[in-house]
């Protein structure tokens, strides 16, 4: 079996867009004979991941390790750029430029959100790509000769697929709403304070509908409701 080593910081805990993307493609390559998985984490006590990974991906079908051997043919590093340093061969997901599209005004941050990216760009074997665009981008960016990026683009999970009406949470029924879909703290990019400004603005009266939050947390600001996680994926079949 191909034997592939995998940054695991996003499986068991990120409930964003790349976490999702890792577990999806997990849950299929661990349910194949011909990969031997081997998930990396840096943590000191790394076995305690255990049982969170295979709640997250259906399956125990992986070993657990600190670092990558000489036995690994490559590693996959999901979880947009590298974060890992090996010298064995590795494919790195990079699903968007952001960092340097719209750099952080502060030195130090701005140089901690772009070094994974300029990691992957002097040590990939290959770079993954989520669109045509997005391969453009790294290009531009970082300088990465075309021929090393290959696009390949998201799949659509089952969960997002047509299927039975599900009641809204309590929280939402027999009300009017705004929808917002993410983490409004976590991923200051998102700009949900520029929503709620508007937000308010059209309704200062707060007689308007609430403005619902979907995603792992909200502010506690007048007028937003948090309804959770409406598609909860962390833990493998789970809604």
């Amino acid at each position: 079996p191909l034997r592939l080593a995998v940054d695991a910081r996003v499986i068991s805990e990120d409930t964003r867009g790349i976490g999702r993307y890792a577990r999806a493609i997990l849950r299929r390559l661990a349910a194949r004979d011909d990969i031997a998985l081997t998930f990396l984490a840096e943590e000191l006590f790394a076995q305690r991941r255990q049982r969170a990974y295979a709640a997250a991906l259906g399956s125990e079908r992986f070993v657990i390790r600190r670092r990558a051997g000489r036995d690994i043919d490559s590693i996959w590093h999901p979880a947009n750029g590298t974060f890992l340093s090996s010298r064995l061969p590795s494919v790195v997901t990079i699903h968007d430029a952001v960092p340097f599209r719209y750099p952080n005004p502060d030195v130090e941050r701005r140089a901690h959100a772009q070094g994974p990216f300029v990691r992957s760009a002097l040590t990939a074997t290959r770079i993954i790509a989520v669109s045509q665009f997005g391969r453009s981008e790294l290009h531009d960016a970082l300088g990465v000769p075309l021929d090393r990026i290959t696009v390949i683009e998201h799949g659509v999970e089952a969960s997002f697929s047509p299927g039975e009406p599900q009641p809204l949470p309590p929280v939402l029924r027999d009300r009017n709403f705004l929808l917002f879909v993410g983490d409004p703290i976590g991923e200051p990019r998102k700009n949900f304070p520029l929503l709620y400004e508007a937000y308010r603005r059209a309704w200062p009266n707060g007689d308007g509908p609430s403005l619902a939050v979907a995603g792992p947390r909200a502010p506690e600001l007048p007028g937003v409701v948090w309804t959770g996680n409406l598609a909860q994926d962390l833990i493998a079949g789970g809604q």
